[in-house]
Order: structure tokens, then C-alpha cells, then sequence
């Protein structure tokens, strides 16, 4: 049975970070990779978000969120569609406990939908039903094996997730190379900074000077060295544009920005192979050189692989056969776990990677045609439909010898054979 270390995220922040160009072959790999070569106490598991899966948005007291009032704007989400239902995870989570313990992971990645738990904010009372409901996931998680939750009294470890991509300087000038770099203090470092060295990047000081808030000395000690652990939510890479001495579009040329124009593109060209979010290029020495930069920067703090995940470039004729083969989110994995060992060879303190997502789910203002998950899920009946990457994963978890893929394909049968286009 799993060794469950369960990981509640309450808070997500968006960040980004320094890249190196990549070829077009992204997803060749000479090298299998497997499980035994990670850490032996290494996690692998999977991540969901509670209002990308959980639906059930106006039931047992739940208050709205500003993603319930959001995508019920008219024009703001893909078909205008929105997570009233979701996954409908709410009423479906002991079948997707289920389908983790099958799965083999150990961690389990996921949030609190604050809404549920206080639904009228901070002027009301606590929603006990919303509480229940956590209190069932959690306890029916355990039930699936025996949980090692570290803790001291009050307890456990504090984090903070970091959205990063990497940056790789436009051109070869030095303008883009210091872009890049102010690239990553706006970005990484507007966040870890003052919780590791209890200030703001000096490059952000220098350019909004009393545009940011001031510490102090009291609330410098306080936040100086308040993080455990990192996570990292990890989806490709980009080029740094300067934009003090170069024209960039009005948006990038502004002090928030740090003056830097962000492309996966140069000259027509991406980045690394494209997905189905533009800015989201494959780029697997990306999360090596991000790891390694957290690891040098911030002092090796612990490291979690909180979310990385792949979506197939959209195609007008893909049917439910199409995304349940879904081999190229395999090779995407493997290509991004090599990358991962590589940095933890060289001393990265790197201690788990969980696959975005358990379940293709509301992919925010993209909808539900975009799919990151290791189960499809069918919009109509909500049945989750296992790709053939869950058969990779399980097999790479339990060290069995189906991890190949052909051999997976092989053996993969699926009643979906529709040749009706979903997309």
C-alpha cells in the first residue's frame, strides 16, 4: 500500500525564471529513466486545484469565489463555460482517492477551496459541511495507507509555490542578458526574496523605489528564513526582451515588468516544441537550470516539483480515441524526469514531482478543451477514462516492465474508439 504524505497548498503564486534555447527533438531521450535512480524517499504523485475539479459551487453553504463570479462574466472563459460542475471531484472524491491508490503515488497534491470553508469571507461564521468535507477526502487518503505527517505541536512545514519559466536572453546583447536576469528578480524574486532575505530584489528597489512596501526590521526578522520549502510549478521556458533601450509593445515597457518583454518566439521560431497553451513550449533543461538556480540563490531549501504536465497542441479533428493514446505526455514526462535527476545529481535538494494533473479538469479561462490530465474525463457522464500514460505512471511507480511504449500500446484496449471529433 502507498505511504500517503499528504500536502494541502493554501497559496499559489505566480513566478517565472531564466532558460536555455532548445532543440526541436524536446521529447527524444537517449537514456530510460526509472524510479530506483530518484532518492529513496523521493514522492511522486499527482496535483489538482479545488475549483478546477471539485464543482458542487453553490451547494452545503458554499459562498461564491471570484472564479464563480469570473467565468459567469460573459466572454471571459473559452465557450463560457465554468466550473459550476467541474470534475464534480465534491461528490466523486472516493473514487478519486481510489484512483490514486491504484496509481501507486505517495503524494498528493491539492487546495482548499477558501469559499467553501468561509463562505461569507472573514464576516461570517465557519461552514461546517465545508469542513466535513475535507476532513472526508483527508481521512479516506490515510485509509489507503499509512500517512508520516511531520510535524512539531502546531505543526508541519510551510511553503510557497512558485509558477516559474525559465528566461534565455532574446538576443545575444547584454541588454537581454540583464532583462533576463531582472526578469527573474520581478518575478521568482519578488516572492522568495523577502522570505528568504527579508527584502525585495535590488533590482525591483532600484526601479519602483517607494512603489514597494517597506519592511521593518521587526518584519524583516519575521520573514527572513520563514520558508521550509519550496515548490515549483514548472511549464517551459521563455526569451527576456530589454525594454530600456529597445521599442516593446506599451505593456511590457513598464516599471511592474521590470521593463522586459517576455516571447516564447524568435524570429517565427518557438522556443521548444508547442503545446496547447502558446506560452507553454517543451523545454525539459529548463526545470533543470530553474532548480538549479533556487538551489544556488535561496540556499538548497527543499524542493517540490508541485506541478508539470503537458496538453497536445489542439486539433480540430481529435477524438476521445486521439487523447487517450496519449503518448507524447509519456515522453514528456520522462524527458522533464531526466532533466529533474540531472539537477538532483548535482546537489539539488529536490524531494518530489507531481504530475498537473490527476484529471483533465477547468482549465481557467481555457475551458475544457484544453487536457493536462492522466484521466479523461467525460463531460457528459463525468466517467474518468484512464490515458495510457496512467498505465506508464503506474508501471514507473511499481518498477514493473510495461513502462515502454510500445509495449504499453500493445496491450492499451479502450471501448472509446469514436472517431467524432471533441475538440
Amino acid at each position: 500500500m502507498p505511504k500517503w504524505l499528504l500536502q494541502v497548498v493554501l497559496l499559489t503564486l505566480s513566478v517565472s525564471s531564466l532558460s536555455h534555447v532548445q532543440s526541436s527533438h524536446e521529447f527524444e531521450e537517449d537514456d530510460e529513466i526509472n524510479k530506483s535512480q530518484f532518492p529513496k524517499d523521493f514522492l511522486f504523485g499527482t496535483s489538482t486545484s479545488s475549483y478546477q475539479i471539485e464543482g458542487a459551487a453553490f451547494e452545503d453553504g458554499k459562498g461564491l469565489s471570484n472564479w464563480d463570479v469570473f467565468s459567469h462574466t460573459p466572454g471571459m472563459v473559452n465557450n463560457d463555460e465554468n466550473g459550476d460542475i467541474a470534475d464534480d471531484h465534491y461528490h466523486h472524491y472516493l473514487e478519486d482517492v481510489k484512483l490514486m491508490s491504484s496509481l501507486g503515488i505517495n503524494v498528493y497534491r491539492f487546495s482548499i477551496s477558501w469559499s467553501r470553508i468561509l463562505p461569507k469571507g472573514l464576516y461570517g461564521d465557519i461552514n461546517p459541511t465545508g469542513i466535513m468535507f475535507y476532513n472526508n477526502l483527508i481521512d479516506n487518503l490515510l485509509l489507503r495507507g499509512s500517512a508520516e505527517l511531520i510535524q512539531a505541536k502546531q505543526g508541519g512545514t510551510v511553503g510557497i509555490i512558485a509558477h516559474t519559466f525559465m528566461y534565455e536572453p532574446l538576443r545575444d546583447e547584454e541588454c537581454d542578458k540583464q532583462a533576463a536576469k531582472r526578469a527573474l528578480a520581478f518575478l521568482i524574486g519578488w516572492f522568495l526574496d523577502p522570505l528568504v532575505f527579508g527584502e525585495y530584489p535590488a533590482e525591483m528597489r532600484s526601479i519602483l523605489g517607494n512603489q514597494l512596501p517597506r519592511f521593518s526590521p521587526k518584519e524583516k526578522s519575521l520573514l527572513r528564513g520563514s520558508l521550509d520549502f519550496i515548490g515549483i510549478n514548472n511549464y517551459g521556458a521563455l526569451y527576456a526582451k530589454d525594454c530600456y533601450l529597445s521599442s516593446c509593445p506599451p505593456e511590457a515597457a513598464r516599471p511592474i515588468k521590470g521593463f522586459v518583454e517576455t516571447t516564447p518566439m524568435r524570429d517565427g521560431i518557438p522556443i521548444g516544441n508547442q503545446t496547447a497553451i502558446p506560452r507553454f513550449c517543451v523545454v525539459p533543461k529548463g526545470m533543470e537550470k530553474i532548480v538549479d538556480y533556487i538551489k544556488i540563490k535561496y540556499h538548497n531549501l527543499p524542493m517540490y516539483i508541485t506541478e508539470n504536465g503537458y496538453s497536445a497542441p489542439l486539433n480540430q479533428s481529435m477524438t476521445v480515441h486521439d487523447i487517450l493514446h496519449d503518448f507524447k505526455r509519456i515522453e514528456y514526462h520522462k524527458v522533464y524526469l531526466a532533466a529533474l535527476l540531472r539537477a538532483i545529481r548535482k546537489g539539488a535538494d529536490v524531494r518530489g514531482y507531481m504530475i498537473w494533473s490527476l484529471l483533465d479538469n477547468f482549465e481557467w479561462n481555457n475551458g475544457y478543451h484544453i487536457r493536462f490530465g492522466l484521466y479523461y474525463v467525460d463531460r457528459q457522464t463525468l466517467e474518468r477514462i484512464p490515458k495510457i500514460s496512467v498505465q506508464w505512471f503506474a508501471s514507473f511507480l511499481n518498477k514493473t516492465s510495461d513502462s515502454n511504449i510500445e509495449d504499453l500500446s500493445r496491450k492499451y484496449r479502450s471501448k472509446y474508439v469514436t472517431t467524432t471529433a471533441v475538440v
